[in-house]
């Protein structure tokens, strides 16, 4: 069995993979742990058995691991990183050392990693061999087209901005904007952990087309497939991060992000009657603690299109106003719009 398109989107607990193989209602599809979820188990592991720590690779998702990461140390065990995977912890190398990881480069890891009492990692937000390993098992040839990959990245600090407004800045350049504005092919410098991504693309698919793309923005566009000849505005409700965009006739005009654990049902709506009328501020979203948001044009009166893990959490069931999204699995909204760019931008 052959898949034209192979699309993993990566969140904080999950990471969801459909192999599309033209249809949705019969592609096969996996939701597993995330990467992050999965490393942070195995520090733990680690730190019951009181080893020291060499951990090599590309930057990922922080979230539980990086959590994982700051008990060890809190044992008194020692943890190495090299930049890339240390980039994991923050973008600031200066900061990671701050909280007690020695930075080291890929020499020294090597030695480090003979010595007695220590465990060895890498880091990465995708572990080809297991997916190759699992394929082969249910007879799925792995030879897609296409890899359509959704990461959420941040960007690194720059000019005084933190990572929150370097990625609203971006969004800023491009709304009003169609899905394939989002889409890269070869990811900004800047987007260290989408770099990370393509490395492992261009090692283990490379006779593939590669796509890269936001996770939310992914999200946003798959819960919107349908509603392209009206106005909706879409809410994503993920584990880690919530995020809201409105959408005109397909095109993305604007857009908010914030953290799921810090919004209520009742200050969602209000935050959505603000931002319907076009009077949510980029300041008071990110001064709240989220991320960030731009209005390119308000959307006025629309209805309100749900979709993620946690929407019950924030939205009652038969609400006025509100509806499902037309993908009927919550989970793979963001693979869907990577599906959906990968389509569009390779005329598959």
């Amino acid at each position: 069995m052959d898949v034209p398109i192979l699309s993993i989107n990566i969140g904080t607990y999950t990471q969801d993979m459909l192999l599309w193989n033209g249809s949705y209602e019969t592609s096969f599809k996996l939701i597993l742990p995330s990467p992050t979820i999965i490393l942070g188990e195995k520090v733990k592991e680690y730190t019951v058995k009181q080893k020291d720590l060499v951990i090599t690779g590309e930057t990922m998702g922080g979230g539980p691991f990086t959590q994982a990461i700051f008990n060890h140390l809190k044992e008194g065990l020692e943890v190495y990183m090299t930049p890339n995977a240390a980039y994991t912890i923050r973008d600031d190398l200066n900061y990671v050392e701050n909280k007690g990881i020695k930075i080291v480069d890929d020499e020294e890891a090597a030695k480090l990693s003979n010595k007695k009492n220590v465990n060895t990692m890498e880091t990465s937000d995708m572990d080809a061999e297991a997916l190759y390993e699992t394929a082969k098992r249910f007879g799925i040839t792995l030879k897609p087209k296409v890899v359509a990959v959704g990461v959420e990245d941040h960007g690194t600090s720059h000019n005084d901005k933190t990572n929150r407004e370097i990625r609203f800045d971006h969004f800023k350049s491009l709304i009003p904007a169609h899905i394939n504005d989002f889409g890269f092919l070869e990811p900004p410098k800047h987007y260290t952990r989408m770099l990370g991504v393509k490395n492992k693309l261009n090692r283990y698919f490379h006779k593939a087309e590669h796509l890269i793309m936001d996770s939310k923005i992914a999200a946003m566009f798959g819960a919107s497939l349908g509603a392209d000849k009206e106005k909706v505005i879409t809410v994503d409700v993920g584990s880690g991060h919530t995020i809201v965009a409105s959408f005109e006739y397909g095109e993305i005009t604007g857009l908010f992000e914030h953290h799921t654990n810090m919004l209520t049902r009742m200050k969602l709506r209000d935050i959505l009657a603000e931002f319907a009328a076009g009077d949510l501020t980029n300041s008071k979203v990110f001064n709240d603690g989220g991320h960030g948001c731009y209005i390119a044009r308000p959307i006025g009166t629309a209805d309100i299109i749900v979709s993620g893990p946690k929407v019950a959490s924030l939205f009652e069931k038969n609400s006025p106003g509100i509806r499902p999204s037309s993908i009927d699995d919550k989970m793979i909204p963001g693979n869907v719009g990577l599906i959906e760019c990968s389509k569009s931008m390779f005329k598959l």
